[in-house]
């Protein structure tokens, strides 16, 4: 009851704009939510990762991060494959030129973000620390999330 009280509360309290394609956004929720019950984490420490441009600092959240790019298909054998982030990014961004940029933020960070890695929770980390640097770099907004 406590998991699908947690589901419910999840799904109400994040509000995707429509910018997101529906087949993504379902994705993305059920990602968020597995990873939340698997990391033991609870609302206010999802909301606080997805809304903040920090890098998470303990273990359970960083581990978080590393399973919901796992759940949204992005890591096949501890390997991050860029190419199927690129997939995605038409149903993240509203116009071909951000596209553009999300896959050029993509590309800069294959190059360093590369390779198997010890754990998907040093891997999460790794690879939105350098999406995060690269974004800033060419001036390339987050998706556009709401918060209610």
């Amino acid at each position: 009851m406590n998991a699908v009280l947690c589901i419910t509360t999840l799904l109400a309290a994040i509000s995707v704009s429509v910018a997101l394609g529906p087949v993504y956004k379902k994705r993305l929720l059920s990602s968020l939510t597995d990873c939340m019950e698997r990391h033991r984490l609870n609302i206010d420490e999802v909301m606080d990762i997805v809304k903040n441009e920090k890098l998470p600092e303990d273990k359970e959240k960083q581990c978080f991060v590393g399973c919901t790019m796992n759940n949204l298909g992005y890591v096949k054998d501890l390997i991050l494959d860029w190419n199927e982030v690129k997939k995605t990014n038409p149903e993240k961004f509203d116009t071909p030129e951000e596209v553009e940029k999300a896959n050029t933020v993509a590309d800069a960070c294959a190059k360093t973000v590369s390779g198997k890695h010890p754990s998907l929770c040093e891997l999460g980390v790794r690879a939105i620390k350098c999406m995060h640097q690269e974004s800033q770099k060419i001036k390339l907004p987050i998706p556009d999330f709401s918060f209610d």
